[in-house]
């Protein structure tokens, strides 16, 4: 297909790796449970704990985008429309890192935006939202979870998780 694009005008905007967890593959600690939800992990219940999470992810994302009460509301729509959001509270109230999961759809879902503040990275924040979410979206019937990843580092993480590598996507635009 992307031949046939590229003759129409496309061009290539990026290329990202994606990663796939099943059932079968979500890692379980030694005392046979699932890697669920790891200490700390909280469903964000009120208006708060929704801005606290969209700021922590701007600042978990170097600022590439704005805290705003529209991204406050975008996380209440993800949960409300059948997805998840999971984070870990920071000590001061706030979040130290969290991350989302669209709704199961065609038995899949899509994990999304996982950012840990830097002050908290390398604590198993992102291991453990990760995981937390992972398995509310097999809870709720999906049959696989799938996420692209920027960077080794992340993608370690995600493999302890039970992710595993499957492939490539391809994002391509017209000029117009």
């Amino acid at each position: 297909m992307a031949p046939v694009l590229r003759r129409a005008g496309f061009t290539t905007e990026a290329v990202h790796a994606y990663m796939v967890c099943t059932p079968a593959t979500l890692t379980a600690r030694p005392n046979g449970h699932r890697a669920a939800a790891g200490p700390g992990v909280e469903i964000p219940r009120t208006d708060e704990d929704h801005a606290a999470i969209d700021a922590a992810l701007s600042e978990a994302f170097a600022g590439d985008v704005t805290p705003s009460p529209e991204g406050a509301a975008r996380l209440r729509r993800t949960q409300e429309n059948g997805g998840a959001v999971r984070f870990v509270r920071a000590p001061d109230g706030g979040c130290a890192g969290a991350a989302s999961c669209s709704a199961p759809a065609v038995g899949t879902s899509e994990l999304a935006g996982v950012g840990t503040r830097p002050a908290f990275r390398g604590r198993g924040v992102a291991a453990s939202v990760t995981s937390a979410l992972t398995e509310a979206m097999f809870t709720q019937g999906a049959g696989s979870v799938w996420l692209e990843y920027s960077g080794e580092g992340s993608r370690r993480v995600y493999e302890r998780v039970g992710y595993r590598p499957r492939g490539t996507r391809l994002y391509m635009s017209l000029e117009g």
